[in-house]
């Protein structure tokens, strides 16, 4: 249950070899060092907290709709 980035070989990716000295991603050394990977879980939690995000949108305009109608009609 890690945030961590890992690379292909399951140690901590080294953002410091792809990143330049001013902080601009470098693509010959991303093409090099590969892509870095998430933990499934932390993929998980990310896809559920922006699924939960939209629910909480769509139960507000749903449910309290007449409320957000009246309201915007007394401006």
């Amino acid at each position: 249950m890690s945030t961590a980035l890992f690379g292909l070989d399951g140690k901590i990716y080294n953002q410091t070899a792809v990143i330049t000295p001013d902080l601009k991603l470098d693509p010959q050394a991303l093409a090099i060092v590969g892509l870095p990977r998430y933990t499934t879980t932390y993929a998980l939690s990310q896809l559920f907290f922006n699924l939960s995000l939209g629910s909480a949108f769509t139960y507000i305009l749903i449910w309290h709709w007449p409320e957000l109608k009246a309201g915007t009609l007394r401006l």
